[in-house]
């Protein structure tokens, strides 16, 4: 598992935005997610959530990454 939390850059509009962060969470394949979504490290993480997000506005989204190259790009950092 990868994790990578993002924040709102300080200077952005209030308006925008809608939310102040985003963190992706990665995994090998969908076996590693569903044995972390049916695992015991998964439920003081949830508990934990409620002292600092809004879980009235939270929401989630699960996708499966698909890499692309296109002719003349860099792929190096």
């Amino acid at each position: 598992m990868q994790s990578v939390p993002c924040h709102r850059l300080p200077d952005a509009s209030e308006d925008e935005p809608g939310f102040d962060g985003v963190s992706c969470i990665w995994f090998e394949d969908r076996a590693g997610l569903d044995g972390y979504l049916a695992s015991e490290e998964l439920v003081p993480g949830v508990a934990d959530c409620e002292r600092f997000l809004d879980l009235a506005r939270f929401f989630s989204i699960a996708g499966m990454e698909h890499r692309l190259r296109w002719a003349g790009l860099s792929t190096s950092a």
